[in-house]
């Protein structure tokens, strides 16, 4: 079966009348390329006017989703992701499901809230793909009966990559197993003093982006030089080039930024997500 990947960085804090900037690559089949979504100040408005509501009727009509039954109690409604958290039942639309965590516990003081808005936000985004997906469907001349036999279910997980006083860094995950499995990927580094998202360049300083450009291309000299297996594209064969205000990272628990860079970005499929810890 095939795999879709592609990565994605919060640029902006989700807050009333700020837009929230969600840009990084797209990666398809083995296709190479870069894209930006800003979401609207009004839809990023709604989500901040909801926020802490991660189950029951408001929270899934806010997000264009529907639980699976009116009463958010009811076990039916639960299941277990692969993270082994609890998991939300949704239906989208005949035939596809979604699965939202219960964000209730992070080990991160004050934090939940963040981290529900954006699993919040990518479920609203996989919804809307998944309806237009089905009216392309029927438009083709599917039937009804043959989309909702596919049985799609939306996953929607998070990571926490680590949290200090000043800075929460986690990762969204979206998982859809349609034709192909597609994965999505969105990194958030939230500033917890001046609640904003950050760039790379917001921990780094733009300053040093050459320096981490040619810290990340020493490491891919010395990966290749290590191992036979392990192949970086030329820049000339569409690799790595340079960081920017888009690039997707985390902050790990060392306090570094790990720039992430996804599959068929910069290396052959076979070598999958490449990371960098960097370390100036």
């Amino acid at each position: 079966m095939g795999e879709q990947d592609s990565g994605r960085s919060g640029a902006a804090y989700i807050s009333a009348g700020q837009p929230w900037s969600v840009c990084g690559g797209h990666r398809r089949h083995g296709g190479r390329r870069k894209a930006a979504r800003i979401l609207s100040a009004a839809f990023v408005t709604a989500v901040f006017l909801l926020a802490g509501l991660n189950t029951g009727r408001a929270f899934a009509a806010a997000f264009g989703v529907w639980p699976m039954d009116e009463s958010s109690a009811d076990p039916a409604c639960f299941r277990e992701g692969t993270s082994g958290r609890q998991m939300r039942m949704y239906e989208i639309c005949d035939g596809v499901v979604a699965m939202l965590p219960l964000v209730t516990d992070t080990d991160c003081d004050g934090t939940d809230r963040i981290i529900r808005e954006a699993c919040g936000a990518s479920l609203k985004r996989a919804a809307a793909c998944a309806r237009e997906y089905r009216r392309a469907f029927l438009a083709a001349g599917g039937t009804k009966e043959a989309f909702a036999a596919k049985r799609i279910v939306i996953a929607v997980d998070y990571d926490v990559r680590s949290c200090t006083k000043e800075i929460l860094s986690f990762v969204v995950k979206v998982t859809e197993n349609r034709i192909f499995s597609d994965v999505t990927t969105e990194y958030y580094n939230y500033d917890r003093k001046s609640r904003k998202m950050l760039t790379l360049a917001d921990v780094l300083g733009s300053d040093n982006i050459e320096a981490v450009d040619r810290l990340i291309r020493e490491q891919m000299r010395l990966r290749e030089e290590a191992d036979s297996g392990v192949i970086f594209w030329t820049e000339a064969e569409g690799g790595f080039a340079t960081v920017d205000g888009h690039s997707c990272f985390y902050v790990n628990e060392n306090n570094n930024p790990v720039v992430v860079f996804d599959k068929y970005e910069i290396a052959p499929g076979a070598m999958g997500e490449v990371q960098f810890e960097i370390t100036l």
